[in-house]
């Protein structure tokens, strides 16, 4: 073996010995029952947020976006979890579509960021449909327009407080929204579709 090979071979397993002598970290799987999700105030994660948006675009593929910049949340009784009010706020200057000027374009165009930057949530009903999964409906304003919306949600799980910090949970979400509901066709249906896919996968920490 020749002489340079041999030593980054040397310094890596010297660098890596420590590491690898650690203890593997015990981390069990999360809660699955809601019921385990201590009551309190609930923020979202912005690190562990994302909003997926898809729409059919000239009626051949689908042109996926995202929203960066979502604040949610929620308080939660493990009692009455029907009863959580869930609220959120979406800046509808944070489009994404991967292209800074097109971006600002289209958040523009189809969300009217330039006069009401401001996307809002506000749930009325919560239902359970079979363990982890059910419907969250509530009113969505978006600009200026507010048009009741309902999305089928997931809890994912939920972790107790302790070396991870505050304890978590996690939500799938999914639903359809109509550009008409919201006057937003200002493109012929065949080049943009109504019906915008989205997806919400987010994570909240425990605020108080």
């Amino acid at each position: 073996m020749h002489r340079p090979v041999l030593a980054a071979f040397a310094a890596t397993a010297l660098l890596g010995g420590t590491a690898l002598a650690q203890p593997a970290m015990n981390f069990p799987p999360p809660a699955m029952n809601p019921a385990a999700l201590p009551a309190g105030h609930y923020v979202s994660d912005p690190h562990h947020t994302a909003l997926i948006m898809r729409v059919r675009h000239m009626s051949m593929t689908y042109s996926t976006f995202r929203m960066n910049k979502v604040d949610a949340s929620f308080d939660y009784d493990p009692a009455h979890p029907t009863a959580s009010k869930v609220t959120a706020t979406i800046d509808a200057n944070s489009f994404d579509q991967g292209d800074a000027k097109i971006s600002d374009t289209f958040a523009k165009e189809f969300l009217g960021a330039d006069k009401n930057p401001t996307i809002t949530f506000s749930s009325t009903s919560i239902k359970v449909i079979k363990g982890a999964h059910g419907t969250m409906t509530g009113d969505l304003t978006l600009e200026g327009v507010t048009k009741p919306v309902t999305l089928d949600v997931t809890f994912d799980g939920s972790r107790p407080a302790g070396g991870m910090g505050p304890a978590r949970a996690g939500f799938s979400a999914k639903g359809v929204v109509k550009r008409s509901d919201f006057g937003k066709l200002a493109m012929p249906d065949a080049i943009v579709g109504d019906n915008v896919d989205v997806t919400l996968e987010i994570e909240f920490t425990k605020a108080s």
